[in-house]
């Protein structure tokens, strides 16, 4: 195709653009592609309407044509007036809160859903009083479930109040307020427990070593060997036994029940005896 065909085909593009088509059509009916009706008809734009061929675009707005649509279109909304046409705007009323406001005709005429805005706006500020009414209530409920637990506890622990055994001082520990008290009320407990033992028991205040040393004939029973009354000193003012004078020995501790009596008293060397200690009641050599 030579250069004169060429333009020739593309003055056809170009009139048939200028009647109002868009490149697509125009590339459908020449049977083109879109790119080459966008090259060959650069520069064409639509041809305008011929307004004097269409008398009722130059027709006066009728106000009852626009009651009419506002009537049949939108409801709890009436017409007020001030209509501008069909792409202009209308003024209506709202039923419910009685607010006039201007709204597009175009959206009237379409059926489109319309929105008074200050009922849109008395909505919102409704739902943000019930949003705070609802925090409101949130934080009065999560204050008084604290409540309810701190006055729980307290009650729990006046429950566990009851005074102090030793100083009667008010406590909550199960017995005793301190471990100053507990040590104190241990100590009385023995205390009582020696002395109720020296009052049950039969006790011989005259037991001494020397007494035993003439009983025993100065024998010790548990290695058989002779104590001596000798083995002392003197340091001080203070009196030191050593470790082959006589002592007194119980067959049976005192803290095993023993008594201190004659019967279970027995000569040993202090060696002896504090080698025996408390352990049980065998015969040792030293």
């Amino acid at each position: 195709m030579n250069q004169e065909q060429l333009e020739n085909r593309y003055k056809q593009y170009r009139e048939y653009k200028a009647q109002g088509h868009s490149h697509k059509e125009v590339a459908e009916h020449f049977g083109i592609s879109e790119a080459t009706s966008q090259k060959a008809c650069k520069g064409i734009a639509k041809q305008k309407p011929d307004y004097d061929s269409m008398p009722w675009l130059h027709m006066k707005p009728s106000e009852d044509y626009a009651r009419e649509m506002v009537e049949k279109n939108l409801f709890g909304f009436i017409y007020i007036g001030n209509y501008t046409g069909s792409s202009g705007t209308v003024d209506i009323l709202c039923c419910v809160c009685n607010e006039a406001f201007t709204q597009a005709f175009t959206t009237i005429r379409q059926g489109k859903k319309v929105t008074c805005p200050n009922c849109q706006r008395s909505e919102a500020e409704e739902r943000e009083r019930k949003r705070e009414q609802q925090k409101e209530q949130r934080i009065k409920e999560i204050e008084e479930r604290k409540y309810q637990r701190e006055q729980e506890h307290a009650a729990r622990i006046k429950a566990r109040e009851h005074p102090c055994i030793a100083c009667g001082e008010i406590t909550t520990r199960p017995k005793y307020c301190s471990d100053s008290c507990l040590k104190k009320a241990m100590d009385s407990a023995k205390d009582v427990r020696r002395r109720h033992k020296i009052q049950t028991a039969l006790v011989d205040t005259g037991i001494s070593a020397l007494g035993l040393y003439k009983r025993d004939n100065g024998v010790c029973y548990l290695c058989g060997q002779l104590c001596n009354l000798d083995d002392y000193v003197v340091r001080d003012g203070h009196f030191i036994a050593g470790d082959w004078y006589p002592s007194v020995d119980h067959v049976v501790p005192l803290s095993k029940g023993g008594l201190h009596s004659w019967e279970n008293v027995k000569l040993a060397h202090r060696i002896c005896n504090s080698i025996k200690a408390d352990s049980p009641l065998v015969e040792k050599n030293c």
